[in-house]
């Protein structure tokens, strides 16, 4: 199955309850491409370096996380766990450049989830 995907950011509403992911996410980012995947009748992840992967109404608490490049290995298979039910056959992700601080844990972690799952992925720069 194909998704479009894009990391989760460090914007988030801080309410106490629990709140959909894309409720609980303040990026534009985010809901910009949760559009465009509704528009193409493409379904749509975010991934969270604290959760993996999220529906965009998956509900959520408040988190304060950002995956380092330490995280990828013990992270992978929680991602490869989640797949039995994704179904991921390919995933199309947004993202700012690998260079933006933070970001390369990400692109490292999707690069490795595709390659030891057999998933064709691209990545798209997003830079509004």
């Amino acid at each position: 199955m194909k998704y479009y995907c894009t990391i989760c950011s460090k914007g988030k509403r801080k309410d106490k309850e629990l709140l959909p992911a894309i409720e609980r996410y303040l990026s534009s980012r985010i809901k910009n491409i949760y559009q465009e995947a509704s528009s193409q009748n493409v379904k749509f992840l975010i991934f969270s370096g604290e959760y993996g992967f999220l529906y965009p109404h998956s509900l959520i608490p408040f988190y304060d996380h950002l995956l380092s490049k330490e995280e990828v290995e013990s992270f992978l298979p929680i991602l490869k766990k989640q797949n039995l039910f994704l179904e991921i056959t390919e995933l199309e992700c947004f993202m700012r450049k690998m260079s933006v601080s933070g970001w390369e844990p990400y692109y490292t972690i999707l690069r490795r989830f595709s390659e030891e799952e057999n998933i064709k992925i691209s990545f798209n720069l997003y830079e509004r």
